[in-house]
């Protein structure tokens, strides 16, 4: 995460998407029993999000939110001038759910996100709430023992 320790809020946002959707990334394979047959890494991030919904690994309040810091960064990704402005960072702030401002509160000193200043704490915290899920997931061959597949695959000894 030292990359999301700056001055810059247009790095901020950049290094703090790459990490959250790491983590969104992380999240996902480890919850299905066989990821080597969708690659994760290469899908987009709004489909990453649509497939954490599916898999009940992302509530769907939490989706906005996580919507709103992709936008965030296509817009100064691809658009002029690359700046964070903040309008944007209120928008994104008024997209959390209360779940996620609640985490990312507990982070601040004075457990009130200020949207002029607490860009790096809000990117922190939506990381940090993907990771500890990350972190408590089964086993993938836990999972696996489950599926149809795996069963089919111990009966023809493969």
């Amino acid at each position: 995460m030292a990359n999301i320790n700056s001055d810059d809020p247009l790095r901020i946002v950049l290094a703090g998407h790459l990490y959250v959707e790491a983590a969104l990334t992380a999240l996902i394979e480890a919850v299905i029993p066989f990821p080597a047959d969708l690659p994760v890494s290469k899908e987009s991030f709004d489909r990453k999000i649509r497939l954490a919904l599916a898999l009940g690994i992302l509530h769907p309040s939490e989706a906005t939110g996580y919507r709103a810091l992709n936008e965030l960064r296509n817009d100064l990704a691809h658009g002029l001038p690359p700046h964070v402005t903040v309008g944007q960072v209120e928008s994104l702030v008024h997209h959390l759910s209360e779940l996620q401002k609640t985490a990312i509160e507990a982070g601040i000193v004075d457990h009130v996100i200020r949207p002029g200043r607490d860009l790096q704490p809000v990117l922190v915290g939506l990381f940090v709430l993907l990771q500890s899920r990350y972190n408590s997931a089964p086993e993938p061959k836990a999972l696996s023992l489950t599926t149809w597949r795996s069963r089919v695959e111990a009966d023809q000894g493969g």
